[in-house]
């Protein structure tokens, strides 16, 4: 059976600790998928548990270098949090007062007892081997499986600098005899490790702030609850909550569960979960959302979803998800990744050789100093993190704005969007259709008793209402919800036999015997129920009012037709006209007849729209328009009946409501029904790329153009060559201007 697990892995700073841990992974029997980043440390694998257990993935991990942080409980993650905090605030504390004593020493005008190179030797060995170990441990883990890494390029540079160094102090004498000229580098291996320490220490505090969707909405879990136990209310950690118990939630309390109220009523703001600011009022029967927050009064309900079943657990893990997702582009920079070491590390070694052979005087130690600039400015930390820290920051900010985002393939897909798709009911209008004219035949007593049922008028129109009000309860499709509501005052029960809904034209059932029709003119027509000129008449002039009609027939005889109105969403008009801004076709699908589409249409400012359009066809007309249309097209629907055609697309948006997030079929789920998140959606997608773009750009530009650097290509011209130190200083910086620059995007206007 495949499972898919998400593990918090500490210690990953570059692109090649991505393909690393990959690798690794990937050779392990039973594994099919892993999913590395680095930006918010974590690896999310899937893999067959009847082969592969978790413990060995983890093992598998720590084996290669990396530390795999486990999660016991809140309390103990953020201890671990604060405990590895500390130590990397020490370690960096304590590197950088020895580097500023090593460069001030380095100048024996002002110390001249750092001349002699002891003293140097003493206070560079704890930042080499103590405060750099991780980075040994890490190469020397990752040379194990054949793999070079950042941290393999750190321990070289910085080891040779240090080797040689505490070569010439430890064997002075013998440098003095030959008369070999020296140079102590103990400044610049102690540097290199402060600098790459430092920008690891920012880079961990600009992903926190990067990350902080996922810890605001972590922070919104209520952790207590009013529960009914024992003939007393009290007050019970939130863990203890079980499905069907009864909660009382007070003003101004969170609410603790999703669940339905079933007394009092409640004004709710649902801000914090759908990104709407404007409060919701409940009533009993309705459904309520855990985290969201009682406004006014008092009220009581039972619990059906709790734990990982909420809906704020389930957007909380969609969100991360998505965060650890990969865009297309990222698979390139990890393929180039995997050979961008050991590249580098060919660069330095032939830099090196070249400058020892024909570089000026003394050689050897030019040699060296081109060699750990090369391998110091090379280390592609910037390259790592350029796409996952904008993705990061861009399903976060979605999520602020009601708008989850299930993988990075759909925030990169969105801002290609050409077409947008738009079912009508329930998408672009609200979904809560009224009805508006309901109309009897003449003579429908007569009609009845000819069929064996014998009532008079008054009878005749309670049985046609009590029977539209049963057989509309058989279907979930907004025209029947508002069949029942209008008839549920004015009907008695009947009974009903083989009642069957029938996709995206009505229902079907016996009465006493006699088949039973309720729905639109396809069905009367499929049928076999004719339709008098007179109510054509009536139906075409309620299309003009964009009604949409509902026909009633027994035993293939109209017997009563009613005209149900849904109203347009307030937003749906500015939505359109967004879309139309970006020059984004939007296409209409509705079962309506042509005229009401048509007058629907035409009051939003849509020019294309498709009518008759059944639940089961809306995937095929999907398709079709994918064939007809260039660039990327997006569905947007109910994400239940409009599932398939959702699957179809390019990019499937969901507009759910209630607790039901709908998103097997969907990539993206609007958790507010506003359609102006669609084109805030197509602006941020775009906004985000362009991030990863300027990242990326920025990350090769810098290896590209700064290794050459590294390698002298200035020295024959100008005599310039890159110093190591400054190669550290600059790799920390376009580690963490790419991070900065992916920050932006939380406060950008879109």
């Amino acid at each position: 059976m495949s499972k898919t697990m998400e593990i918090a892995v500490a210690d990953m700073h570059c692109a090649s600790c991505v393909v690393s841990i990959q690798e690794a992974l990937m050779r392990l029997p039973g594994m099919s998928e892993v999913e590395v980043n680095i930006a918010n440390g974590t690896v999310l694998v899937t893999y067959d548990e009847a082969v592969l257990a978790l413990p060995e993935i983890k093992k598998r991990i720590n084996d290669i270098g990396y530390n795999v942080i486990e999660h016991t409980s809140e309390h103990r993650e953020h201890e671990h949090g604060v405990d590895h905090g500390l130590l990397a605030t020490v370690k960096l504390s304590v590197s950088m007062v020895s580097t500023i004593i090593l460069v001030m020493g380095s100048m024996t005008n002002l110390l001249p007892i750092f001349a002699y190179g002891w003293l140097q030797l003493i206070i560079a060995t704890p930042v080499q081997w103590w405060a750099g170990f991780e980075f040994y441990r890490r190469a020397w883990q990752a040379l194990k499986y054949g793999r070079a890494t950042m941290d393999t390029l750190i321990v070289l540079g910085t080891s040779m600098a240090y080797g040689y160094s505490a070569g010439v102090v430890l064997f002075r004498e013998y440098w003095s005899y030959y008369a070999i000229e020296t140079h102590l580098y103990f400044e610049v291996s102690a540097a290199i490790i402060t600098f790459v320490l430092l920008g690891n220490y920012l880079e961990m505090l600009a992903r926190q702030r990067a990350s902080g969707a996922i810890e605001q909405l972590m922070n919104l879990q209520p952790q207590q609850a009013v529960v009914w136990r024992n003939n007393a209310w009290k007050q019970i950690a939130i863990d203890q909550v079980h499905v069907g118990d009864r909660l009382l939630v007070h003003p101004g309390q969170q609410i603790p569960v999703d669940g339905v109220i079933v007394k009092g009523t409640a004004v709710i703001d649902e801000s914090m979960v759908t990104g709407e600011s404007v409060p919701v009022t409940k009533k009993a029967g309705n459904l309520v959302i855990g985290a969201t927050i009682n406004s006014v009064t008092s009220f009581e309900m039972e619990a059906q979803k709790i734990g990982s079943e909420t809906m704020l657990a389930r957007i909380i893990e969609l969100v991360k998800r998505a965060q650890a997702s990969k865009p297309p582009i990222q698979k390139l920079v990890d393929v180039i990744a995997g050979y961008f070491v050991p590249t580098v590390v060919i660069l330095a070694l032939l830099s090196g050789i070249i400058w020892f052979l024909w570089g000026p005087e003394p050689a050897y130690l030019h040699a060296l100093t081109i060699m750990v600039a090369v391998l110091i400015i090379a280390c592609p930390c910037a390259l790592g993190l350029a796409t996952p820290i904008a993705v990061i920051v861009g399903v976060g900010r979605a999520a602020a704005q009601g708008i989850l985002i299930k993988d990075a393939r759909a925030l990169e897909l969105a801002g290609k969007i050409s077409t947008v798709v738009m079912d009508k009911t329930g998408t672009l209008t609200q979904g809560r259709q009224q009805v508006q004219q309901f109309v009897m035949v003449d003579g429908i007593d007569g009609i009845l008793k000819s069929m064996g049922i014998a009532v008079d008028s008054e009878s005749a129109s309670m049985l046609i209402r009590s029977i539209i009000h049963g057989m509309a309860e058989y279907s979930l499709h907004p025209a029947s919800r508002a069949l029942v509501e209008h008839f549920a005052s004015s009907s008695t029960k009947v009974e009903l036999q083989q009642a069957e809904a029938i996709a995206g034209m009505g229902t079907k059932a016996l009465y006493k015997g006699l088949t039973v029709l309720i729905g639109s003119q396809q069905l009367m027509e499929q049928e076999g129920v004719t339709v008098v000129p007179g109510v054509i008449i009536d139906v075409e002039g309620w299309a003009t009012q964009a009604m949409t009609p509902v026909f009633v027939a027994i035993n293939r005889t109209l017997l009563a037709y009613a005209g149900l109105v849904d109203k347009v969403r307030d937003d749906a008009h500015q939505a359109v006209l967004e879309l139309d801004k970006h020059r984004i076709a939007v296409i209409m699908l509705t079962g309506d007849n042509q005229t009401t589409a048509k007058v629907v249409a035409n009051s939003l400012g849509i020019k294309h729209f498709f009518a008759r359009v059944l639940p089961q066809d809306k995937e095929s007309m999907v398709r079709s328009i994918k064939q007809k249309k260039s660039g990327v097209v997006a569905m947007v629907g109910d994400g239940i009946n409009d599932a398939p055609a959702l699957a179809a697309a390019d990019i499937g948006i969901a507009i759910v409501g209630g607790t039901d997030i709908a998103l097997e079929a969907a990539s993206i789920a609007l958790m507010r029904p506003s359609l102006t998140l669609i084109p805030f959606l197509i602006a941020l997608s775009r906004a985000t790329m362009r991030v990863v773009w300027q990242n990326l750009g920025w990350a090769f530009f810098y290896n590209v153009a700064l290794i050459p650097v590294a390698m002298g290509i200035l020295y024959p011209w100008f005599g310039i060559t890159l110093n190591p130190m400054l190669a550290g200083a600059a790799m920390a910086f376009s580690s963490l201007s790419v991070v900065l620059n992916a920050i932006r995007l939380r406060a950008i206007k879109i």
